[in-house]
């Protein structure tokens, strides 16, 4: 049989329980949370009430539970179908003048330039920051979208096609660029390799040993190893992707053991597509941000014909 007695410490009455020399004090709860839970209960039961909450029968048959308490003060729902409508024809109306407008226009308005580009960075940040870094200047294996040196065509209307469609990505109509593994294919020897990077340091103006370099030069001009897709003398090709040897841009590299590499082993970048990911009018607004990054816009004087629509987010 318990029996209850006063605490000696706290002054307390006990529940008269033991367990093991250890008794348990009786102590209620302290009035605020006893007035707490109340008025949380109270509380949840007004908005059961006032807002769409239990499940409600419609029918004898299964599932029986079709259906569902409306609320005293109406349902949202209905007022966030028709915003989401409104919203959704605004970015029609908006994305339907992008995609016909003509991007070589656009991109000398500086009204369009103005509206586009926040909606432009925040597609890139998105989609290209990862691999062309935030500020768009590449890394390594990543080119640099802010300079005037391009794998293809610089000019809006090719960056469009490349964002569009990739360089060899898994479409049908990407762009193709491989640059081939010399040595691995055994194309050229280990020492005609070491003689054509000595040669293309020294188109790009970096310290080379001068008789490998001449050397090089035959293996790189006469034998058309390299000229058939860098073109003479290694300015490039932006037909097929080849890029410019004799300047200070590298996406790989321009030191001997990246240029040995690159020589010996090859080089075939991805650029995946983006059309099946992205709407025609983002693709076609990536196209123009990239290209406003690398260019002043005190050059952006033309004002186009082009009426833009500014309400839609």
């Amino acid at each position: 049989m318990s029996v209850k007695r006063r605490d000696q410490v706290s002054g307390q009455l006990t529940t008269g329980h033991e367990w093991d020399g250890i008794e348990e004090l009786d102590t209620p709860i302290p009035k605020p949370f006893v007035w707490g839970y109340l008025i949380a209960f109270l509380v949840a039961l007004i908005m059961w009430i006032a807002l769409p909450s239990w499940p409600l029968p419609s029918s004898m048959k299964w599932p029986y539970i079709t259906s569902y308490w409306q609320g005293l003060l109406g349902s949202d729902a209905e007022r966030v179908e028709r915003r989401l409508a409104e919203l959704a024809a605004q970015q029609k109306a908006f994305d339907d003048k992008i995609n016909k407008a003509d991007l070589a226009e656009l991109v000398n308005d500086p009204k369009a330039r103005k509206l586009l580009m926040p909606a432009g960075a925040v597609l890139y940040r998105e989609h290209c920051a990862m691999c062309h870094g935030p500020d768009a200047k590449g890394q390594p294996g990543f080119p640099n979208l802010v300079d005037d040196q391009w794998l293809w065509d610089g000019e809006v209307e090719g960056i469009y096609t490349t964002i569009k469609y990739g360089i060899n990505s898994s479409h049908e109509e990407t762009q193709s660029a491989e640059m081939p593994g010399f040595l691995k294919d055994e194309s050229l020897t280990k020492d005609q390799v070491r003689d054509v990077v000595e040669y293309v340091r020294s188109i790009s103006g970096q310290e080379h040993f001068p008789e490998a370099a001449k050397r090089g030069a035959v293996v790189f001009e006469e034998d058309g190893a390299c000229s058939g897709c860098h073109g003479e003398g290694g300015a490039g090709g932006l037909g097929v992707g080849a890029p410019n040897l004799t300047d200070k841009h590298w996406i790989y590299g321009g030191d001997r053991d990246s240029l040995y590499r690159s020589i010996a082993e090859g080089r075939k970048g991805v650029m995946p597509h983006w059309v099946d990911l992205l709407r025609e009018a983002e693709i076609r607004q990536l196209a123009l941000y990239i290209k406003w990054l690398g260019t002043p816009e005190k050059q952006v004087a033309k004002v186009s014909s082009v009426s833009i629509p500014t309400t839609a987010k």
